[in-house]
């Protein structure tokens, strides 16, 4: 009984270290520009990408890139099925740039209009600065420069590993604590 309460504290102290893969968003808006048919247009979405297996100074590129993806844009809904190549930079660890959209390559390079209807990508810095990054977008067969106006990380509510670590803890005194209880129903039974 002794090794498998210390195996579940053991358990639980350690998995929270297990992994280190986690969702990472951000919520950008974008505008359509001062000039064309959509200037002054707004639109606001999110992205996400996983943190894991990402060296901290790497670009990113390919299919895939995003895990989820939501934003809409001249009364079309995208999302991570339709919108997700390009790239993601990071550099000292965080997410430096993210380049993603309809018409962008494998290769991380992307470009909108005027032959892809309805095209667009998203060239952002995650570093404050105004405007945050380029959008473009293919409207009617002409291309037109909008902005990101604005980019931002989303908190996480997810908990700290300390709180993990004191919850299996608890937990383990639990089962330690209920341990003679069970011994003893254990012993009537023989």
């Amino acid at each position: 009984m002794k090794s498998v309460l210390l195996s579940a504290l053991a358990i639980a102290c350690v998995a929270p270290f297990a992994t280190n893969a986690m969702p990472i968003s951000y919520d950008f808006t974008v505008s359509g520009g001062v000039s064309g048919p959509l200037a002054g247009v707004t639109s606001s979405g999110f992205f996400t990408y996983e943190s894991d297996g990402k060296p901290p100074t790497a670009i990113v590129n390919g299919t895939g890139l995003l895990t989820d993806l939501a934003f809409t844009w001249n009364g079309i809904d995208y999302d991570e099925s339709n919108a997700n190549t390009g790239f993601l930079a990071f550099v000292s660890g965080p997410l430096f740039v993210a380049q993603f959209g309809t018409d962008c390559r494998a290769d991380g390079s992307c470009s909108a209009g005027p032959f892809s209807s309805n095209s667009w990508f998203i060239s952002t810095s995650t570093r404050n600065s105004s405007p945050a990054g380029l959008f473009v977008y293919e409207f009617r067969g002409a291309t037109f420069d909008g902005e990101v106006q604005s980019i931002s990380r989303r908190t996480s509510s997810v908990s700290e590993p300390g709180t993990s670590v004191l919850m299996g803890l608890g937990l383990a005194m639990l089962m330690l604590a209920g341990g003679g209880h069970v011994r003893g129903r254990l012993q009537v039974l023989r």
